[in-house]
């Protein structure tokens, strides 16, 4: 919660900060905000807003440096980094290089032109960021559903999804396809229907007793289809929700499936 109170409270700093300084930010930051757009969209965050989140979050990892642990700074970048906030480390090294420069930057005001050329360095940086950490997420190899297909079996129990490494079993996102600003009402109605199972008092997908397996590599999906029909989903969400990587929980980028079912049961 410290965490949290920090973040929340810095932004009456630092938003006065980046507002004062927009016109320079918008050299750079609408370049970096369309390279990252599906993240920033549904964590509905504009270039501006961007901005001055990203300078929030380097306060949080400084506060995070003095007063707690390296696996509380590791699990911070780690999450910044599934919201796609690939510069969250950098930027927090340049505070450091503020703390121990205090005589020459007496406010962070004061720093604001070293913040603003780092952002300036971005839009040419952050294509390599992006392919350093798609080279981490666990990749889709086979679908036993064939993404386009017009005649797939109604009478299919199940979907099976193969990926090229182990994934964690602690969190599977598999959705309507994602909008701006949430499911898309039309996916919703294209969204298959999964079958389920009572657990604990709870509902969780019935996946033909079986989920994930051993190894953390194939996962199935129980599903009840309809005849004639157009379906649509989402595997894994822009803001990195879903399935990740077993080593560092790096996320599955989103996966957009679209079938559509035969006239009639083939079996």
């Amino acid at each position: 919660m410290a965490g949290l109170l920090v973040h929340e409270f810095g932004h009456g700093f630092v938003n006065p900060l980046g507002n004062a300084h927009r016109a320079e930010f918008e050299r750079s930051a609408p370049r970096i905000h369309a390279l990252v757009a599906a993240a920033m969209d549904i964590q509905s965050y504009p270039w501006p807003s961007m901005v001055n989140e990203s300078l929030d979050h380097a306060t949080e990892a400084r506060y995070i440096v003095v007063h707690s642990d390296s696996v509380q700074l590791r699990d911070l970048y780690r999450d910044q980094l599934r919201g796609s906030w690939f510069w969250t480390e950098e930027l927090a090294n340049r505070y450091a290089q503020y703390e121990a420069n205090r005589n020459a930057y007496p406010t962070f005001a004061a720093f604001m032109p070293r913040i603003i050329a780092y952002f300036d360095s971005l839009p040419d940086r952050v294509p390599a960021m992006q392919a350093r950490y798609d080279e981490l997420r666990p990749k889709i190899v086979s679908l036993s559903i064939a993404n386009g297909s017009d005649s797939v079996d109604s009478g299919l129990q199940e979907m099976v999804v193969r990926f090229d490494r182990p994934v964690r079993d602690d969190g599977w996102s598999v959705l309507p396809v994602l909008g701006p600003s949430g499911p898309r009402p039309e996916s919703q109605q294209r969204f298959p229907k999964f079958t389920w199972r009572a657990v604990d008092s709870t509902r969780v997908p019935f996946v033909i007793g079986k989920g994930l397996d051993s190894v953390g590599t194939t996962f199935h999906f129980g599903l009840a289809l309809e005849p004639d029909r157009e379906y649509e989903l989402q595997l894994g969400t822009p803001h990195g929700y879903g399935f990740r990587n077993v080593s560092d929980g790096v996320p599955l980028a989103p996966y957009r499936l679209r079938f559509r079912t035969a006239r009639r049961t083939l079996r």
